[in-house]
């Protein structure tokens, strides 16, 4: 099979962007990809440091799907999310926050929704059996109450908007305008607001979170980022009551059979 053949046939991008220090990515990806059941491609994004250029190119001599994108377009995740998606092959791209492990749990569920015509699917870890484990307890806390707010008073479809787990065609970024590129994972929350007032179908799909077990800084960033936070919150209470979501479906917690 020929590259152009063969990059015609992959049906998953996972992409990766490199906002954070330390962290084992060879055990991440041996967990994340356990169980994905099509053909996928790893694009992973960073700033062409020499260190992490000499690491992932160790990593991709043994990880034949594995490509690497440098980001010189800036420093914040959503210039390494376009950057990422611009090289992307797959129909459908997945993005993962490289905190944390266990949307193994849910890449199959998404993919299924998107192959049934959702345009935008985000994980839960809050419905549906979806759990988060690890992490700080102050930040597991102001995650989980801000996304109740938002799901029940504010009118949002997604019971865990703020989640970095988030699956879409190329084609929708065009029509959600992002607008944050800070180094942490804001934009994940601005997807999510913006894919509802689209009027895109939304899917969601519950998932175990694991919050740096492969080591590593954060790169929630939230003391720095909570301002930005409060700024979509805001927006989401002012814009989503006149933008109701026409169709979610939400998938509950199905683990693997072997």
């Amino acid at each position: 099979m020929d590259e152009a053949t063969s990059a015609r046939s992959i049906t998953l991008t996972i992409l990766l962007p490199l906002i954070g220090e330390g962290m084992s990515l060879r055990a991440m990806l041996k967990m994340l990809t356990l169980d994905i059941s099509v053909p996928y491609e790893i694009i992973m994004v960073h700033d062409g440091s020499p260190k992490t250029t000499a690491m992932l190119s160790e990593i991709s001599a043994s990880c034949p799907q594995l490509k690497v994108v440098v980001n010189d377009q800036g420093k914040g995740t959503l210039s390494s999310m376009n950057a990422g998606v611009r090289e992307a092959s797959g129909r459908y791209i997945l993005l993962v926050c490289a905190d944390s492990v266990g949307p193994v749990l849910a890449i199959n569920q998404m993919v299924e929704l998107a192959e049934e015509g959702y345009d935008f699917i985000s994980g839960t870890r809050y419905a549906c059996g979806g759990r988060r484990l690890g992490g700080g307890v102050a930040s597991q806390a102001f995650s989980q109450v801000a996304n109740t707010v938002l799901h029940r008073v504010a009118g949002c479809a997604f019971t865990d908007a703020t989640t970095g787990l988030k699956l879409f065609r190329k084609d929708v970024l065009t029509k959600l305008n992002l607008q944050t590129d800070t180094k942490g994972w804001v934009i994940a929350f601005e997807m999510a607001l913006k894919a509802q007032a689209a009027g895109l179908k939304l899917g969601e799909v519950a998932n175990i979170s694991i919050d740096r077990i492969c080591g590593g800084c954060s790169t929630a960033h939230l003391d720095q980022e909570l301002g930005h936070y409060f700024s979509w919150f805001l927006w989401a209470f002012l814009n989503l009551k006149a933008c109701p979501a026409a169709q979610v479906q939400v998938q509950p917690l199905r683990l693997p059979s072997n």
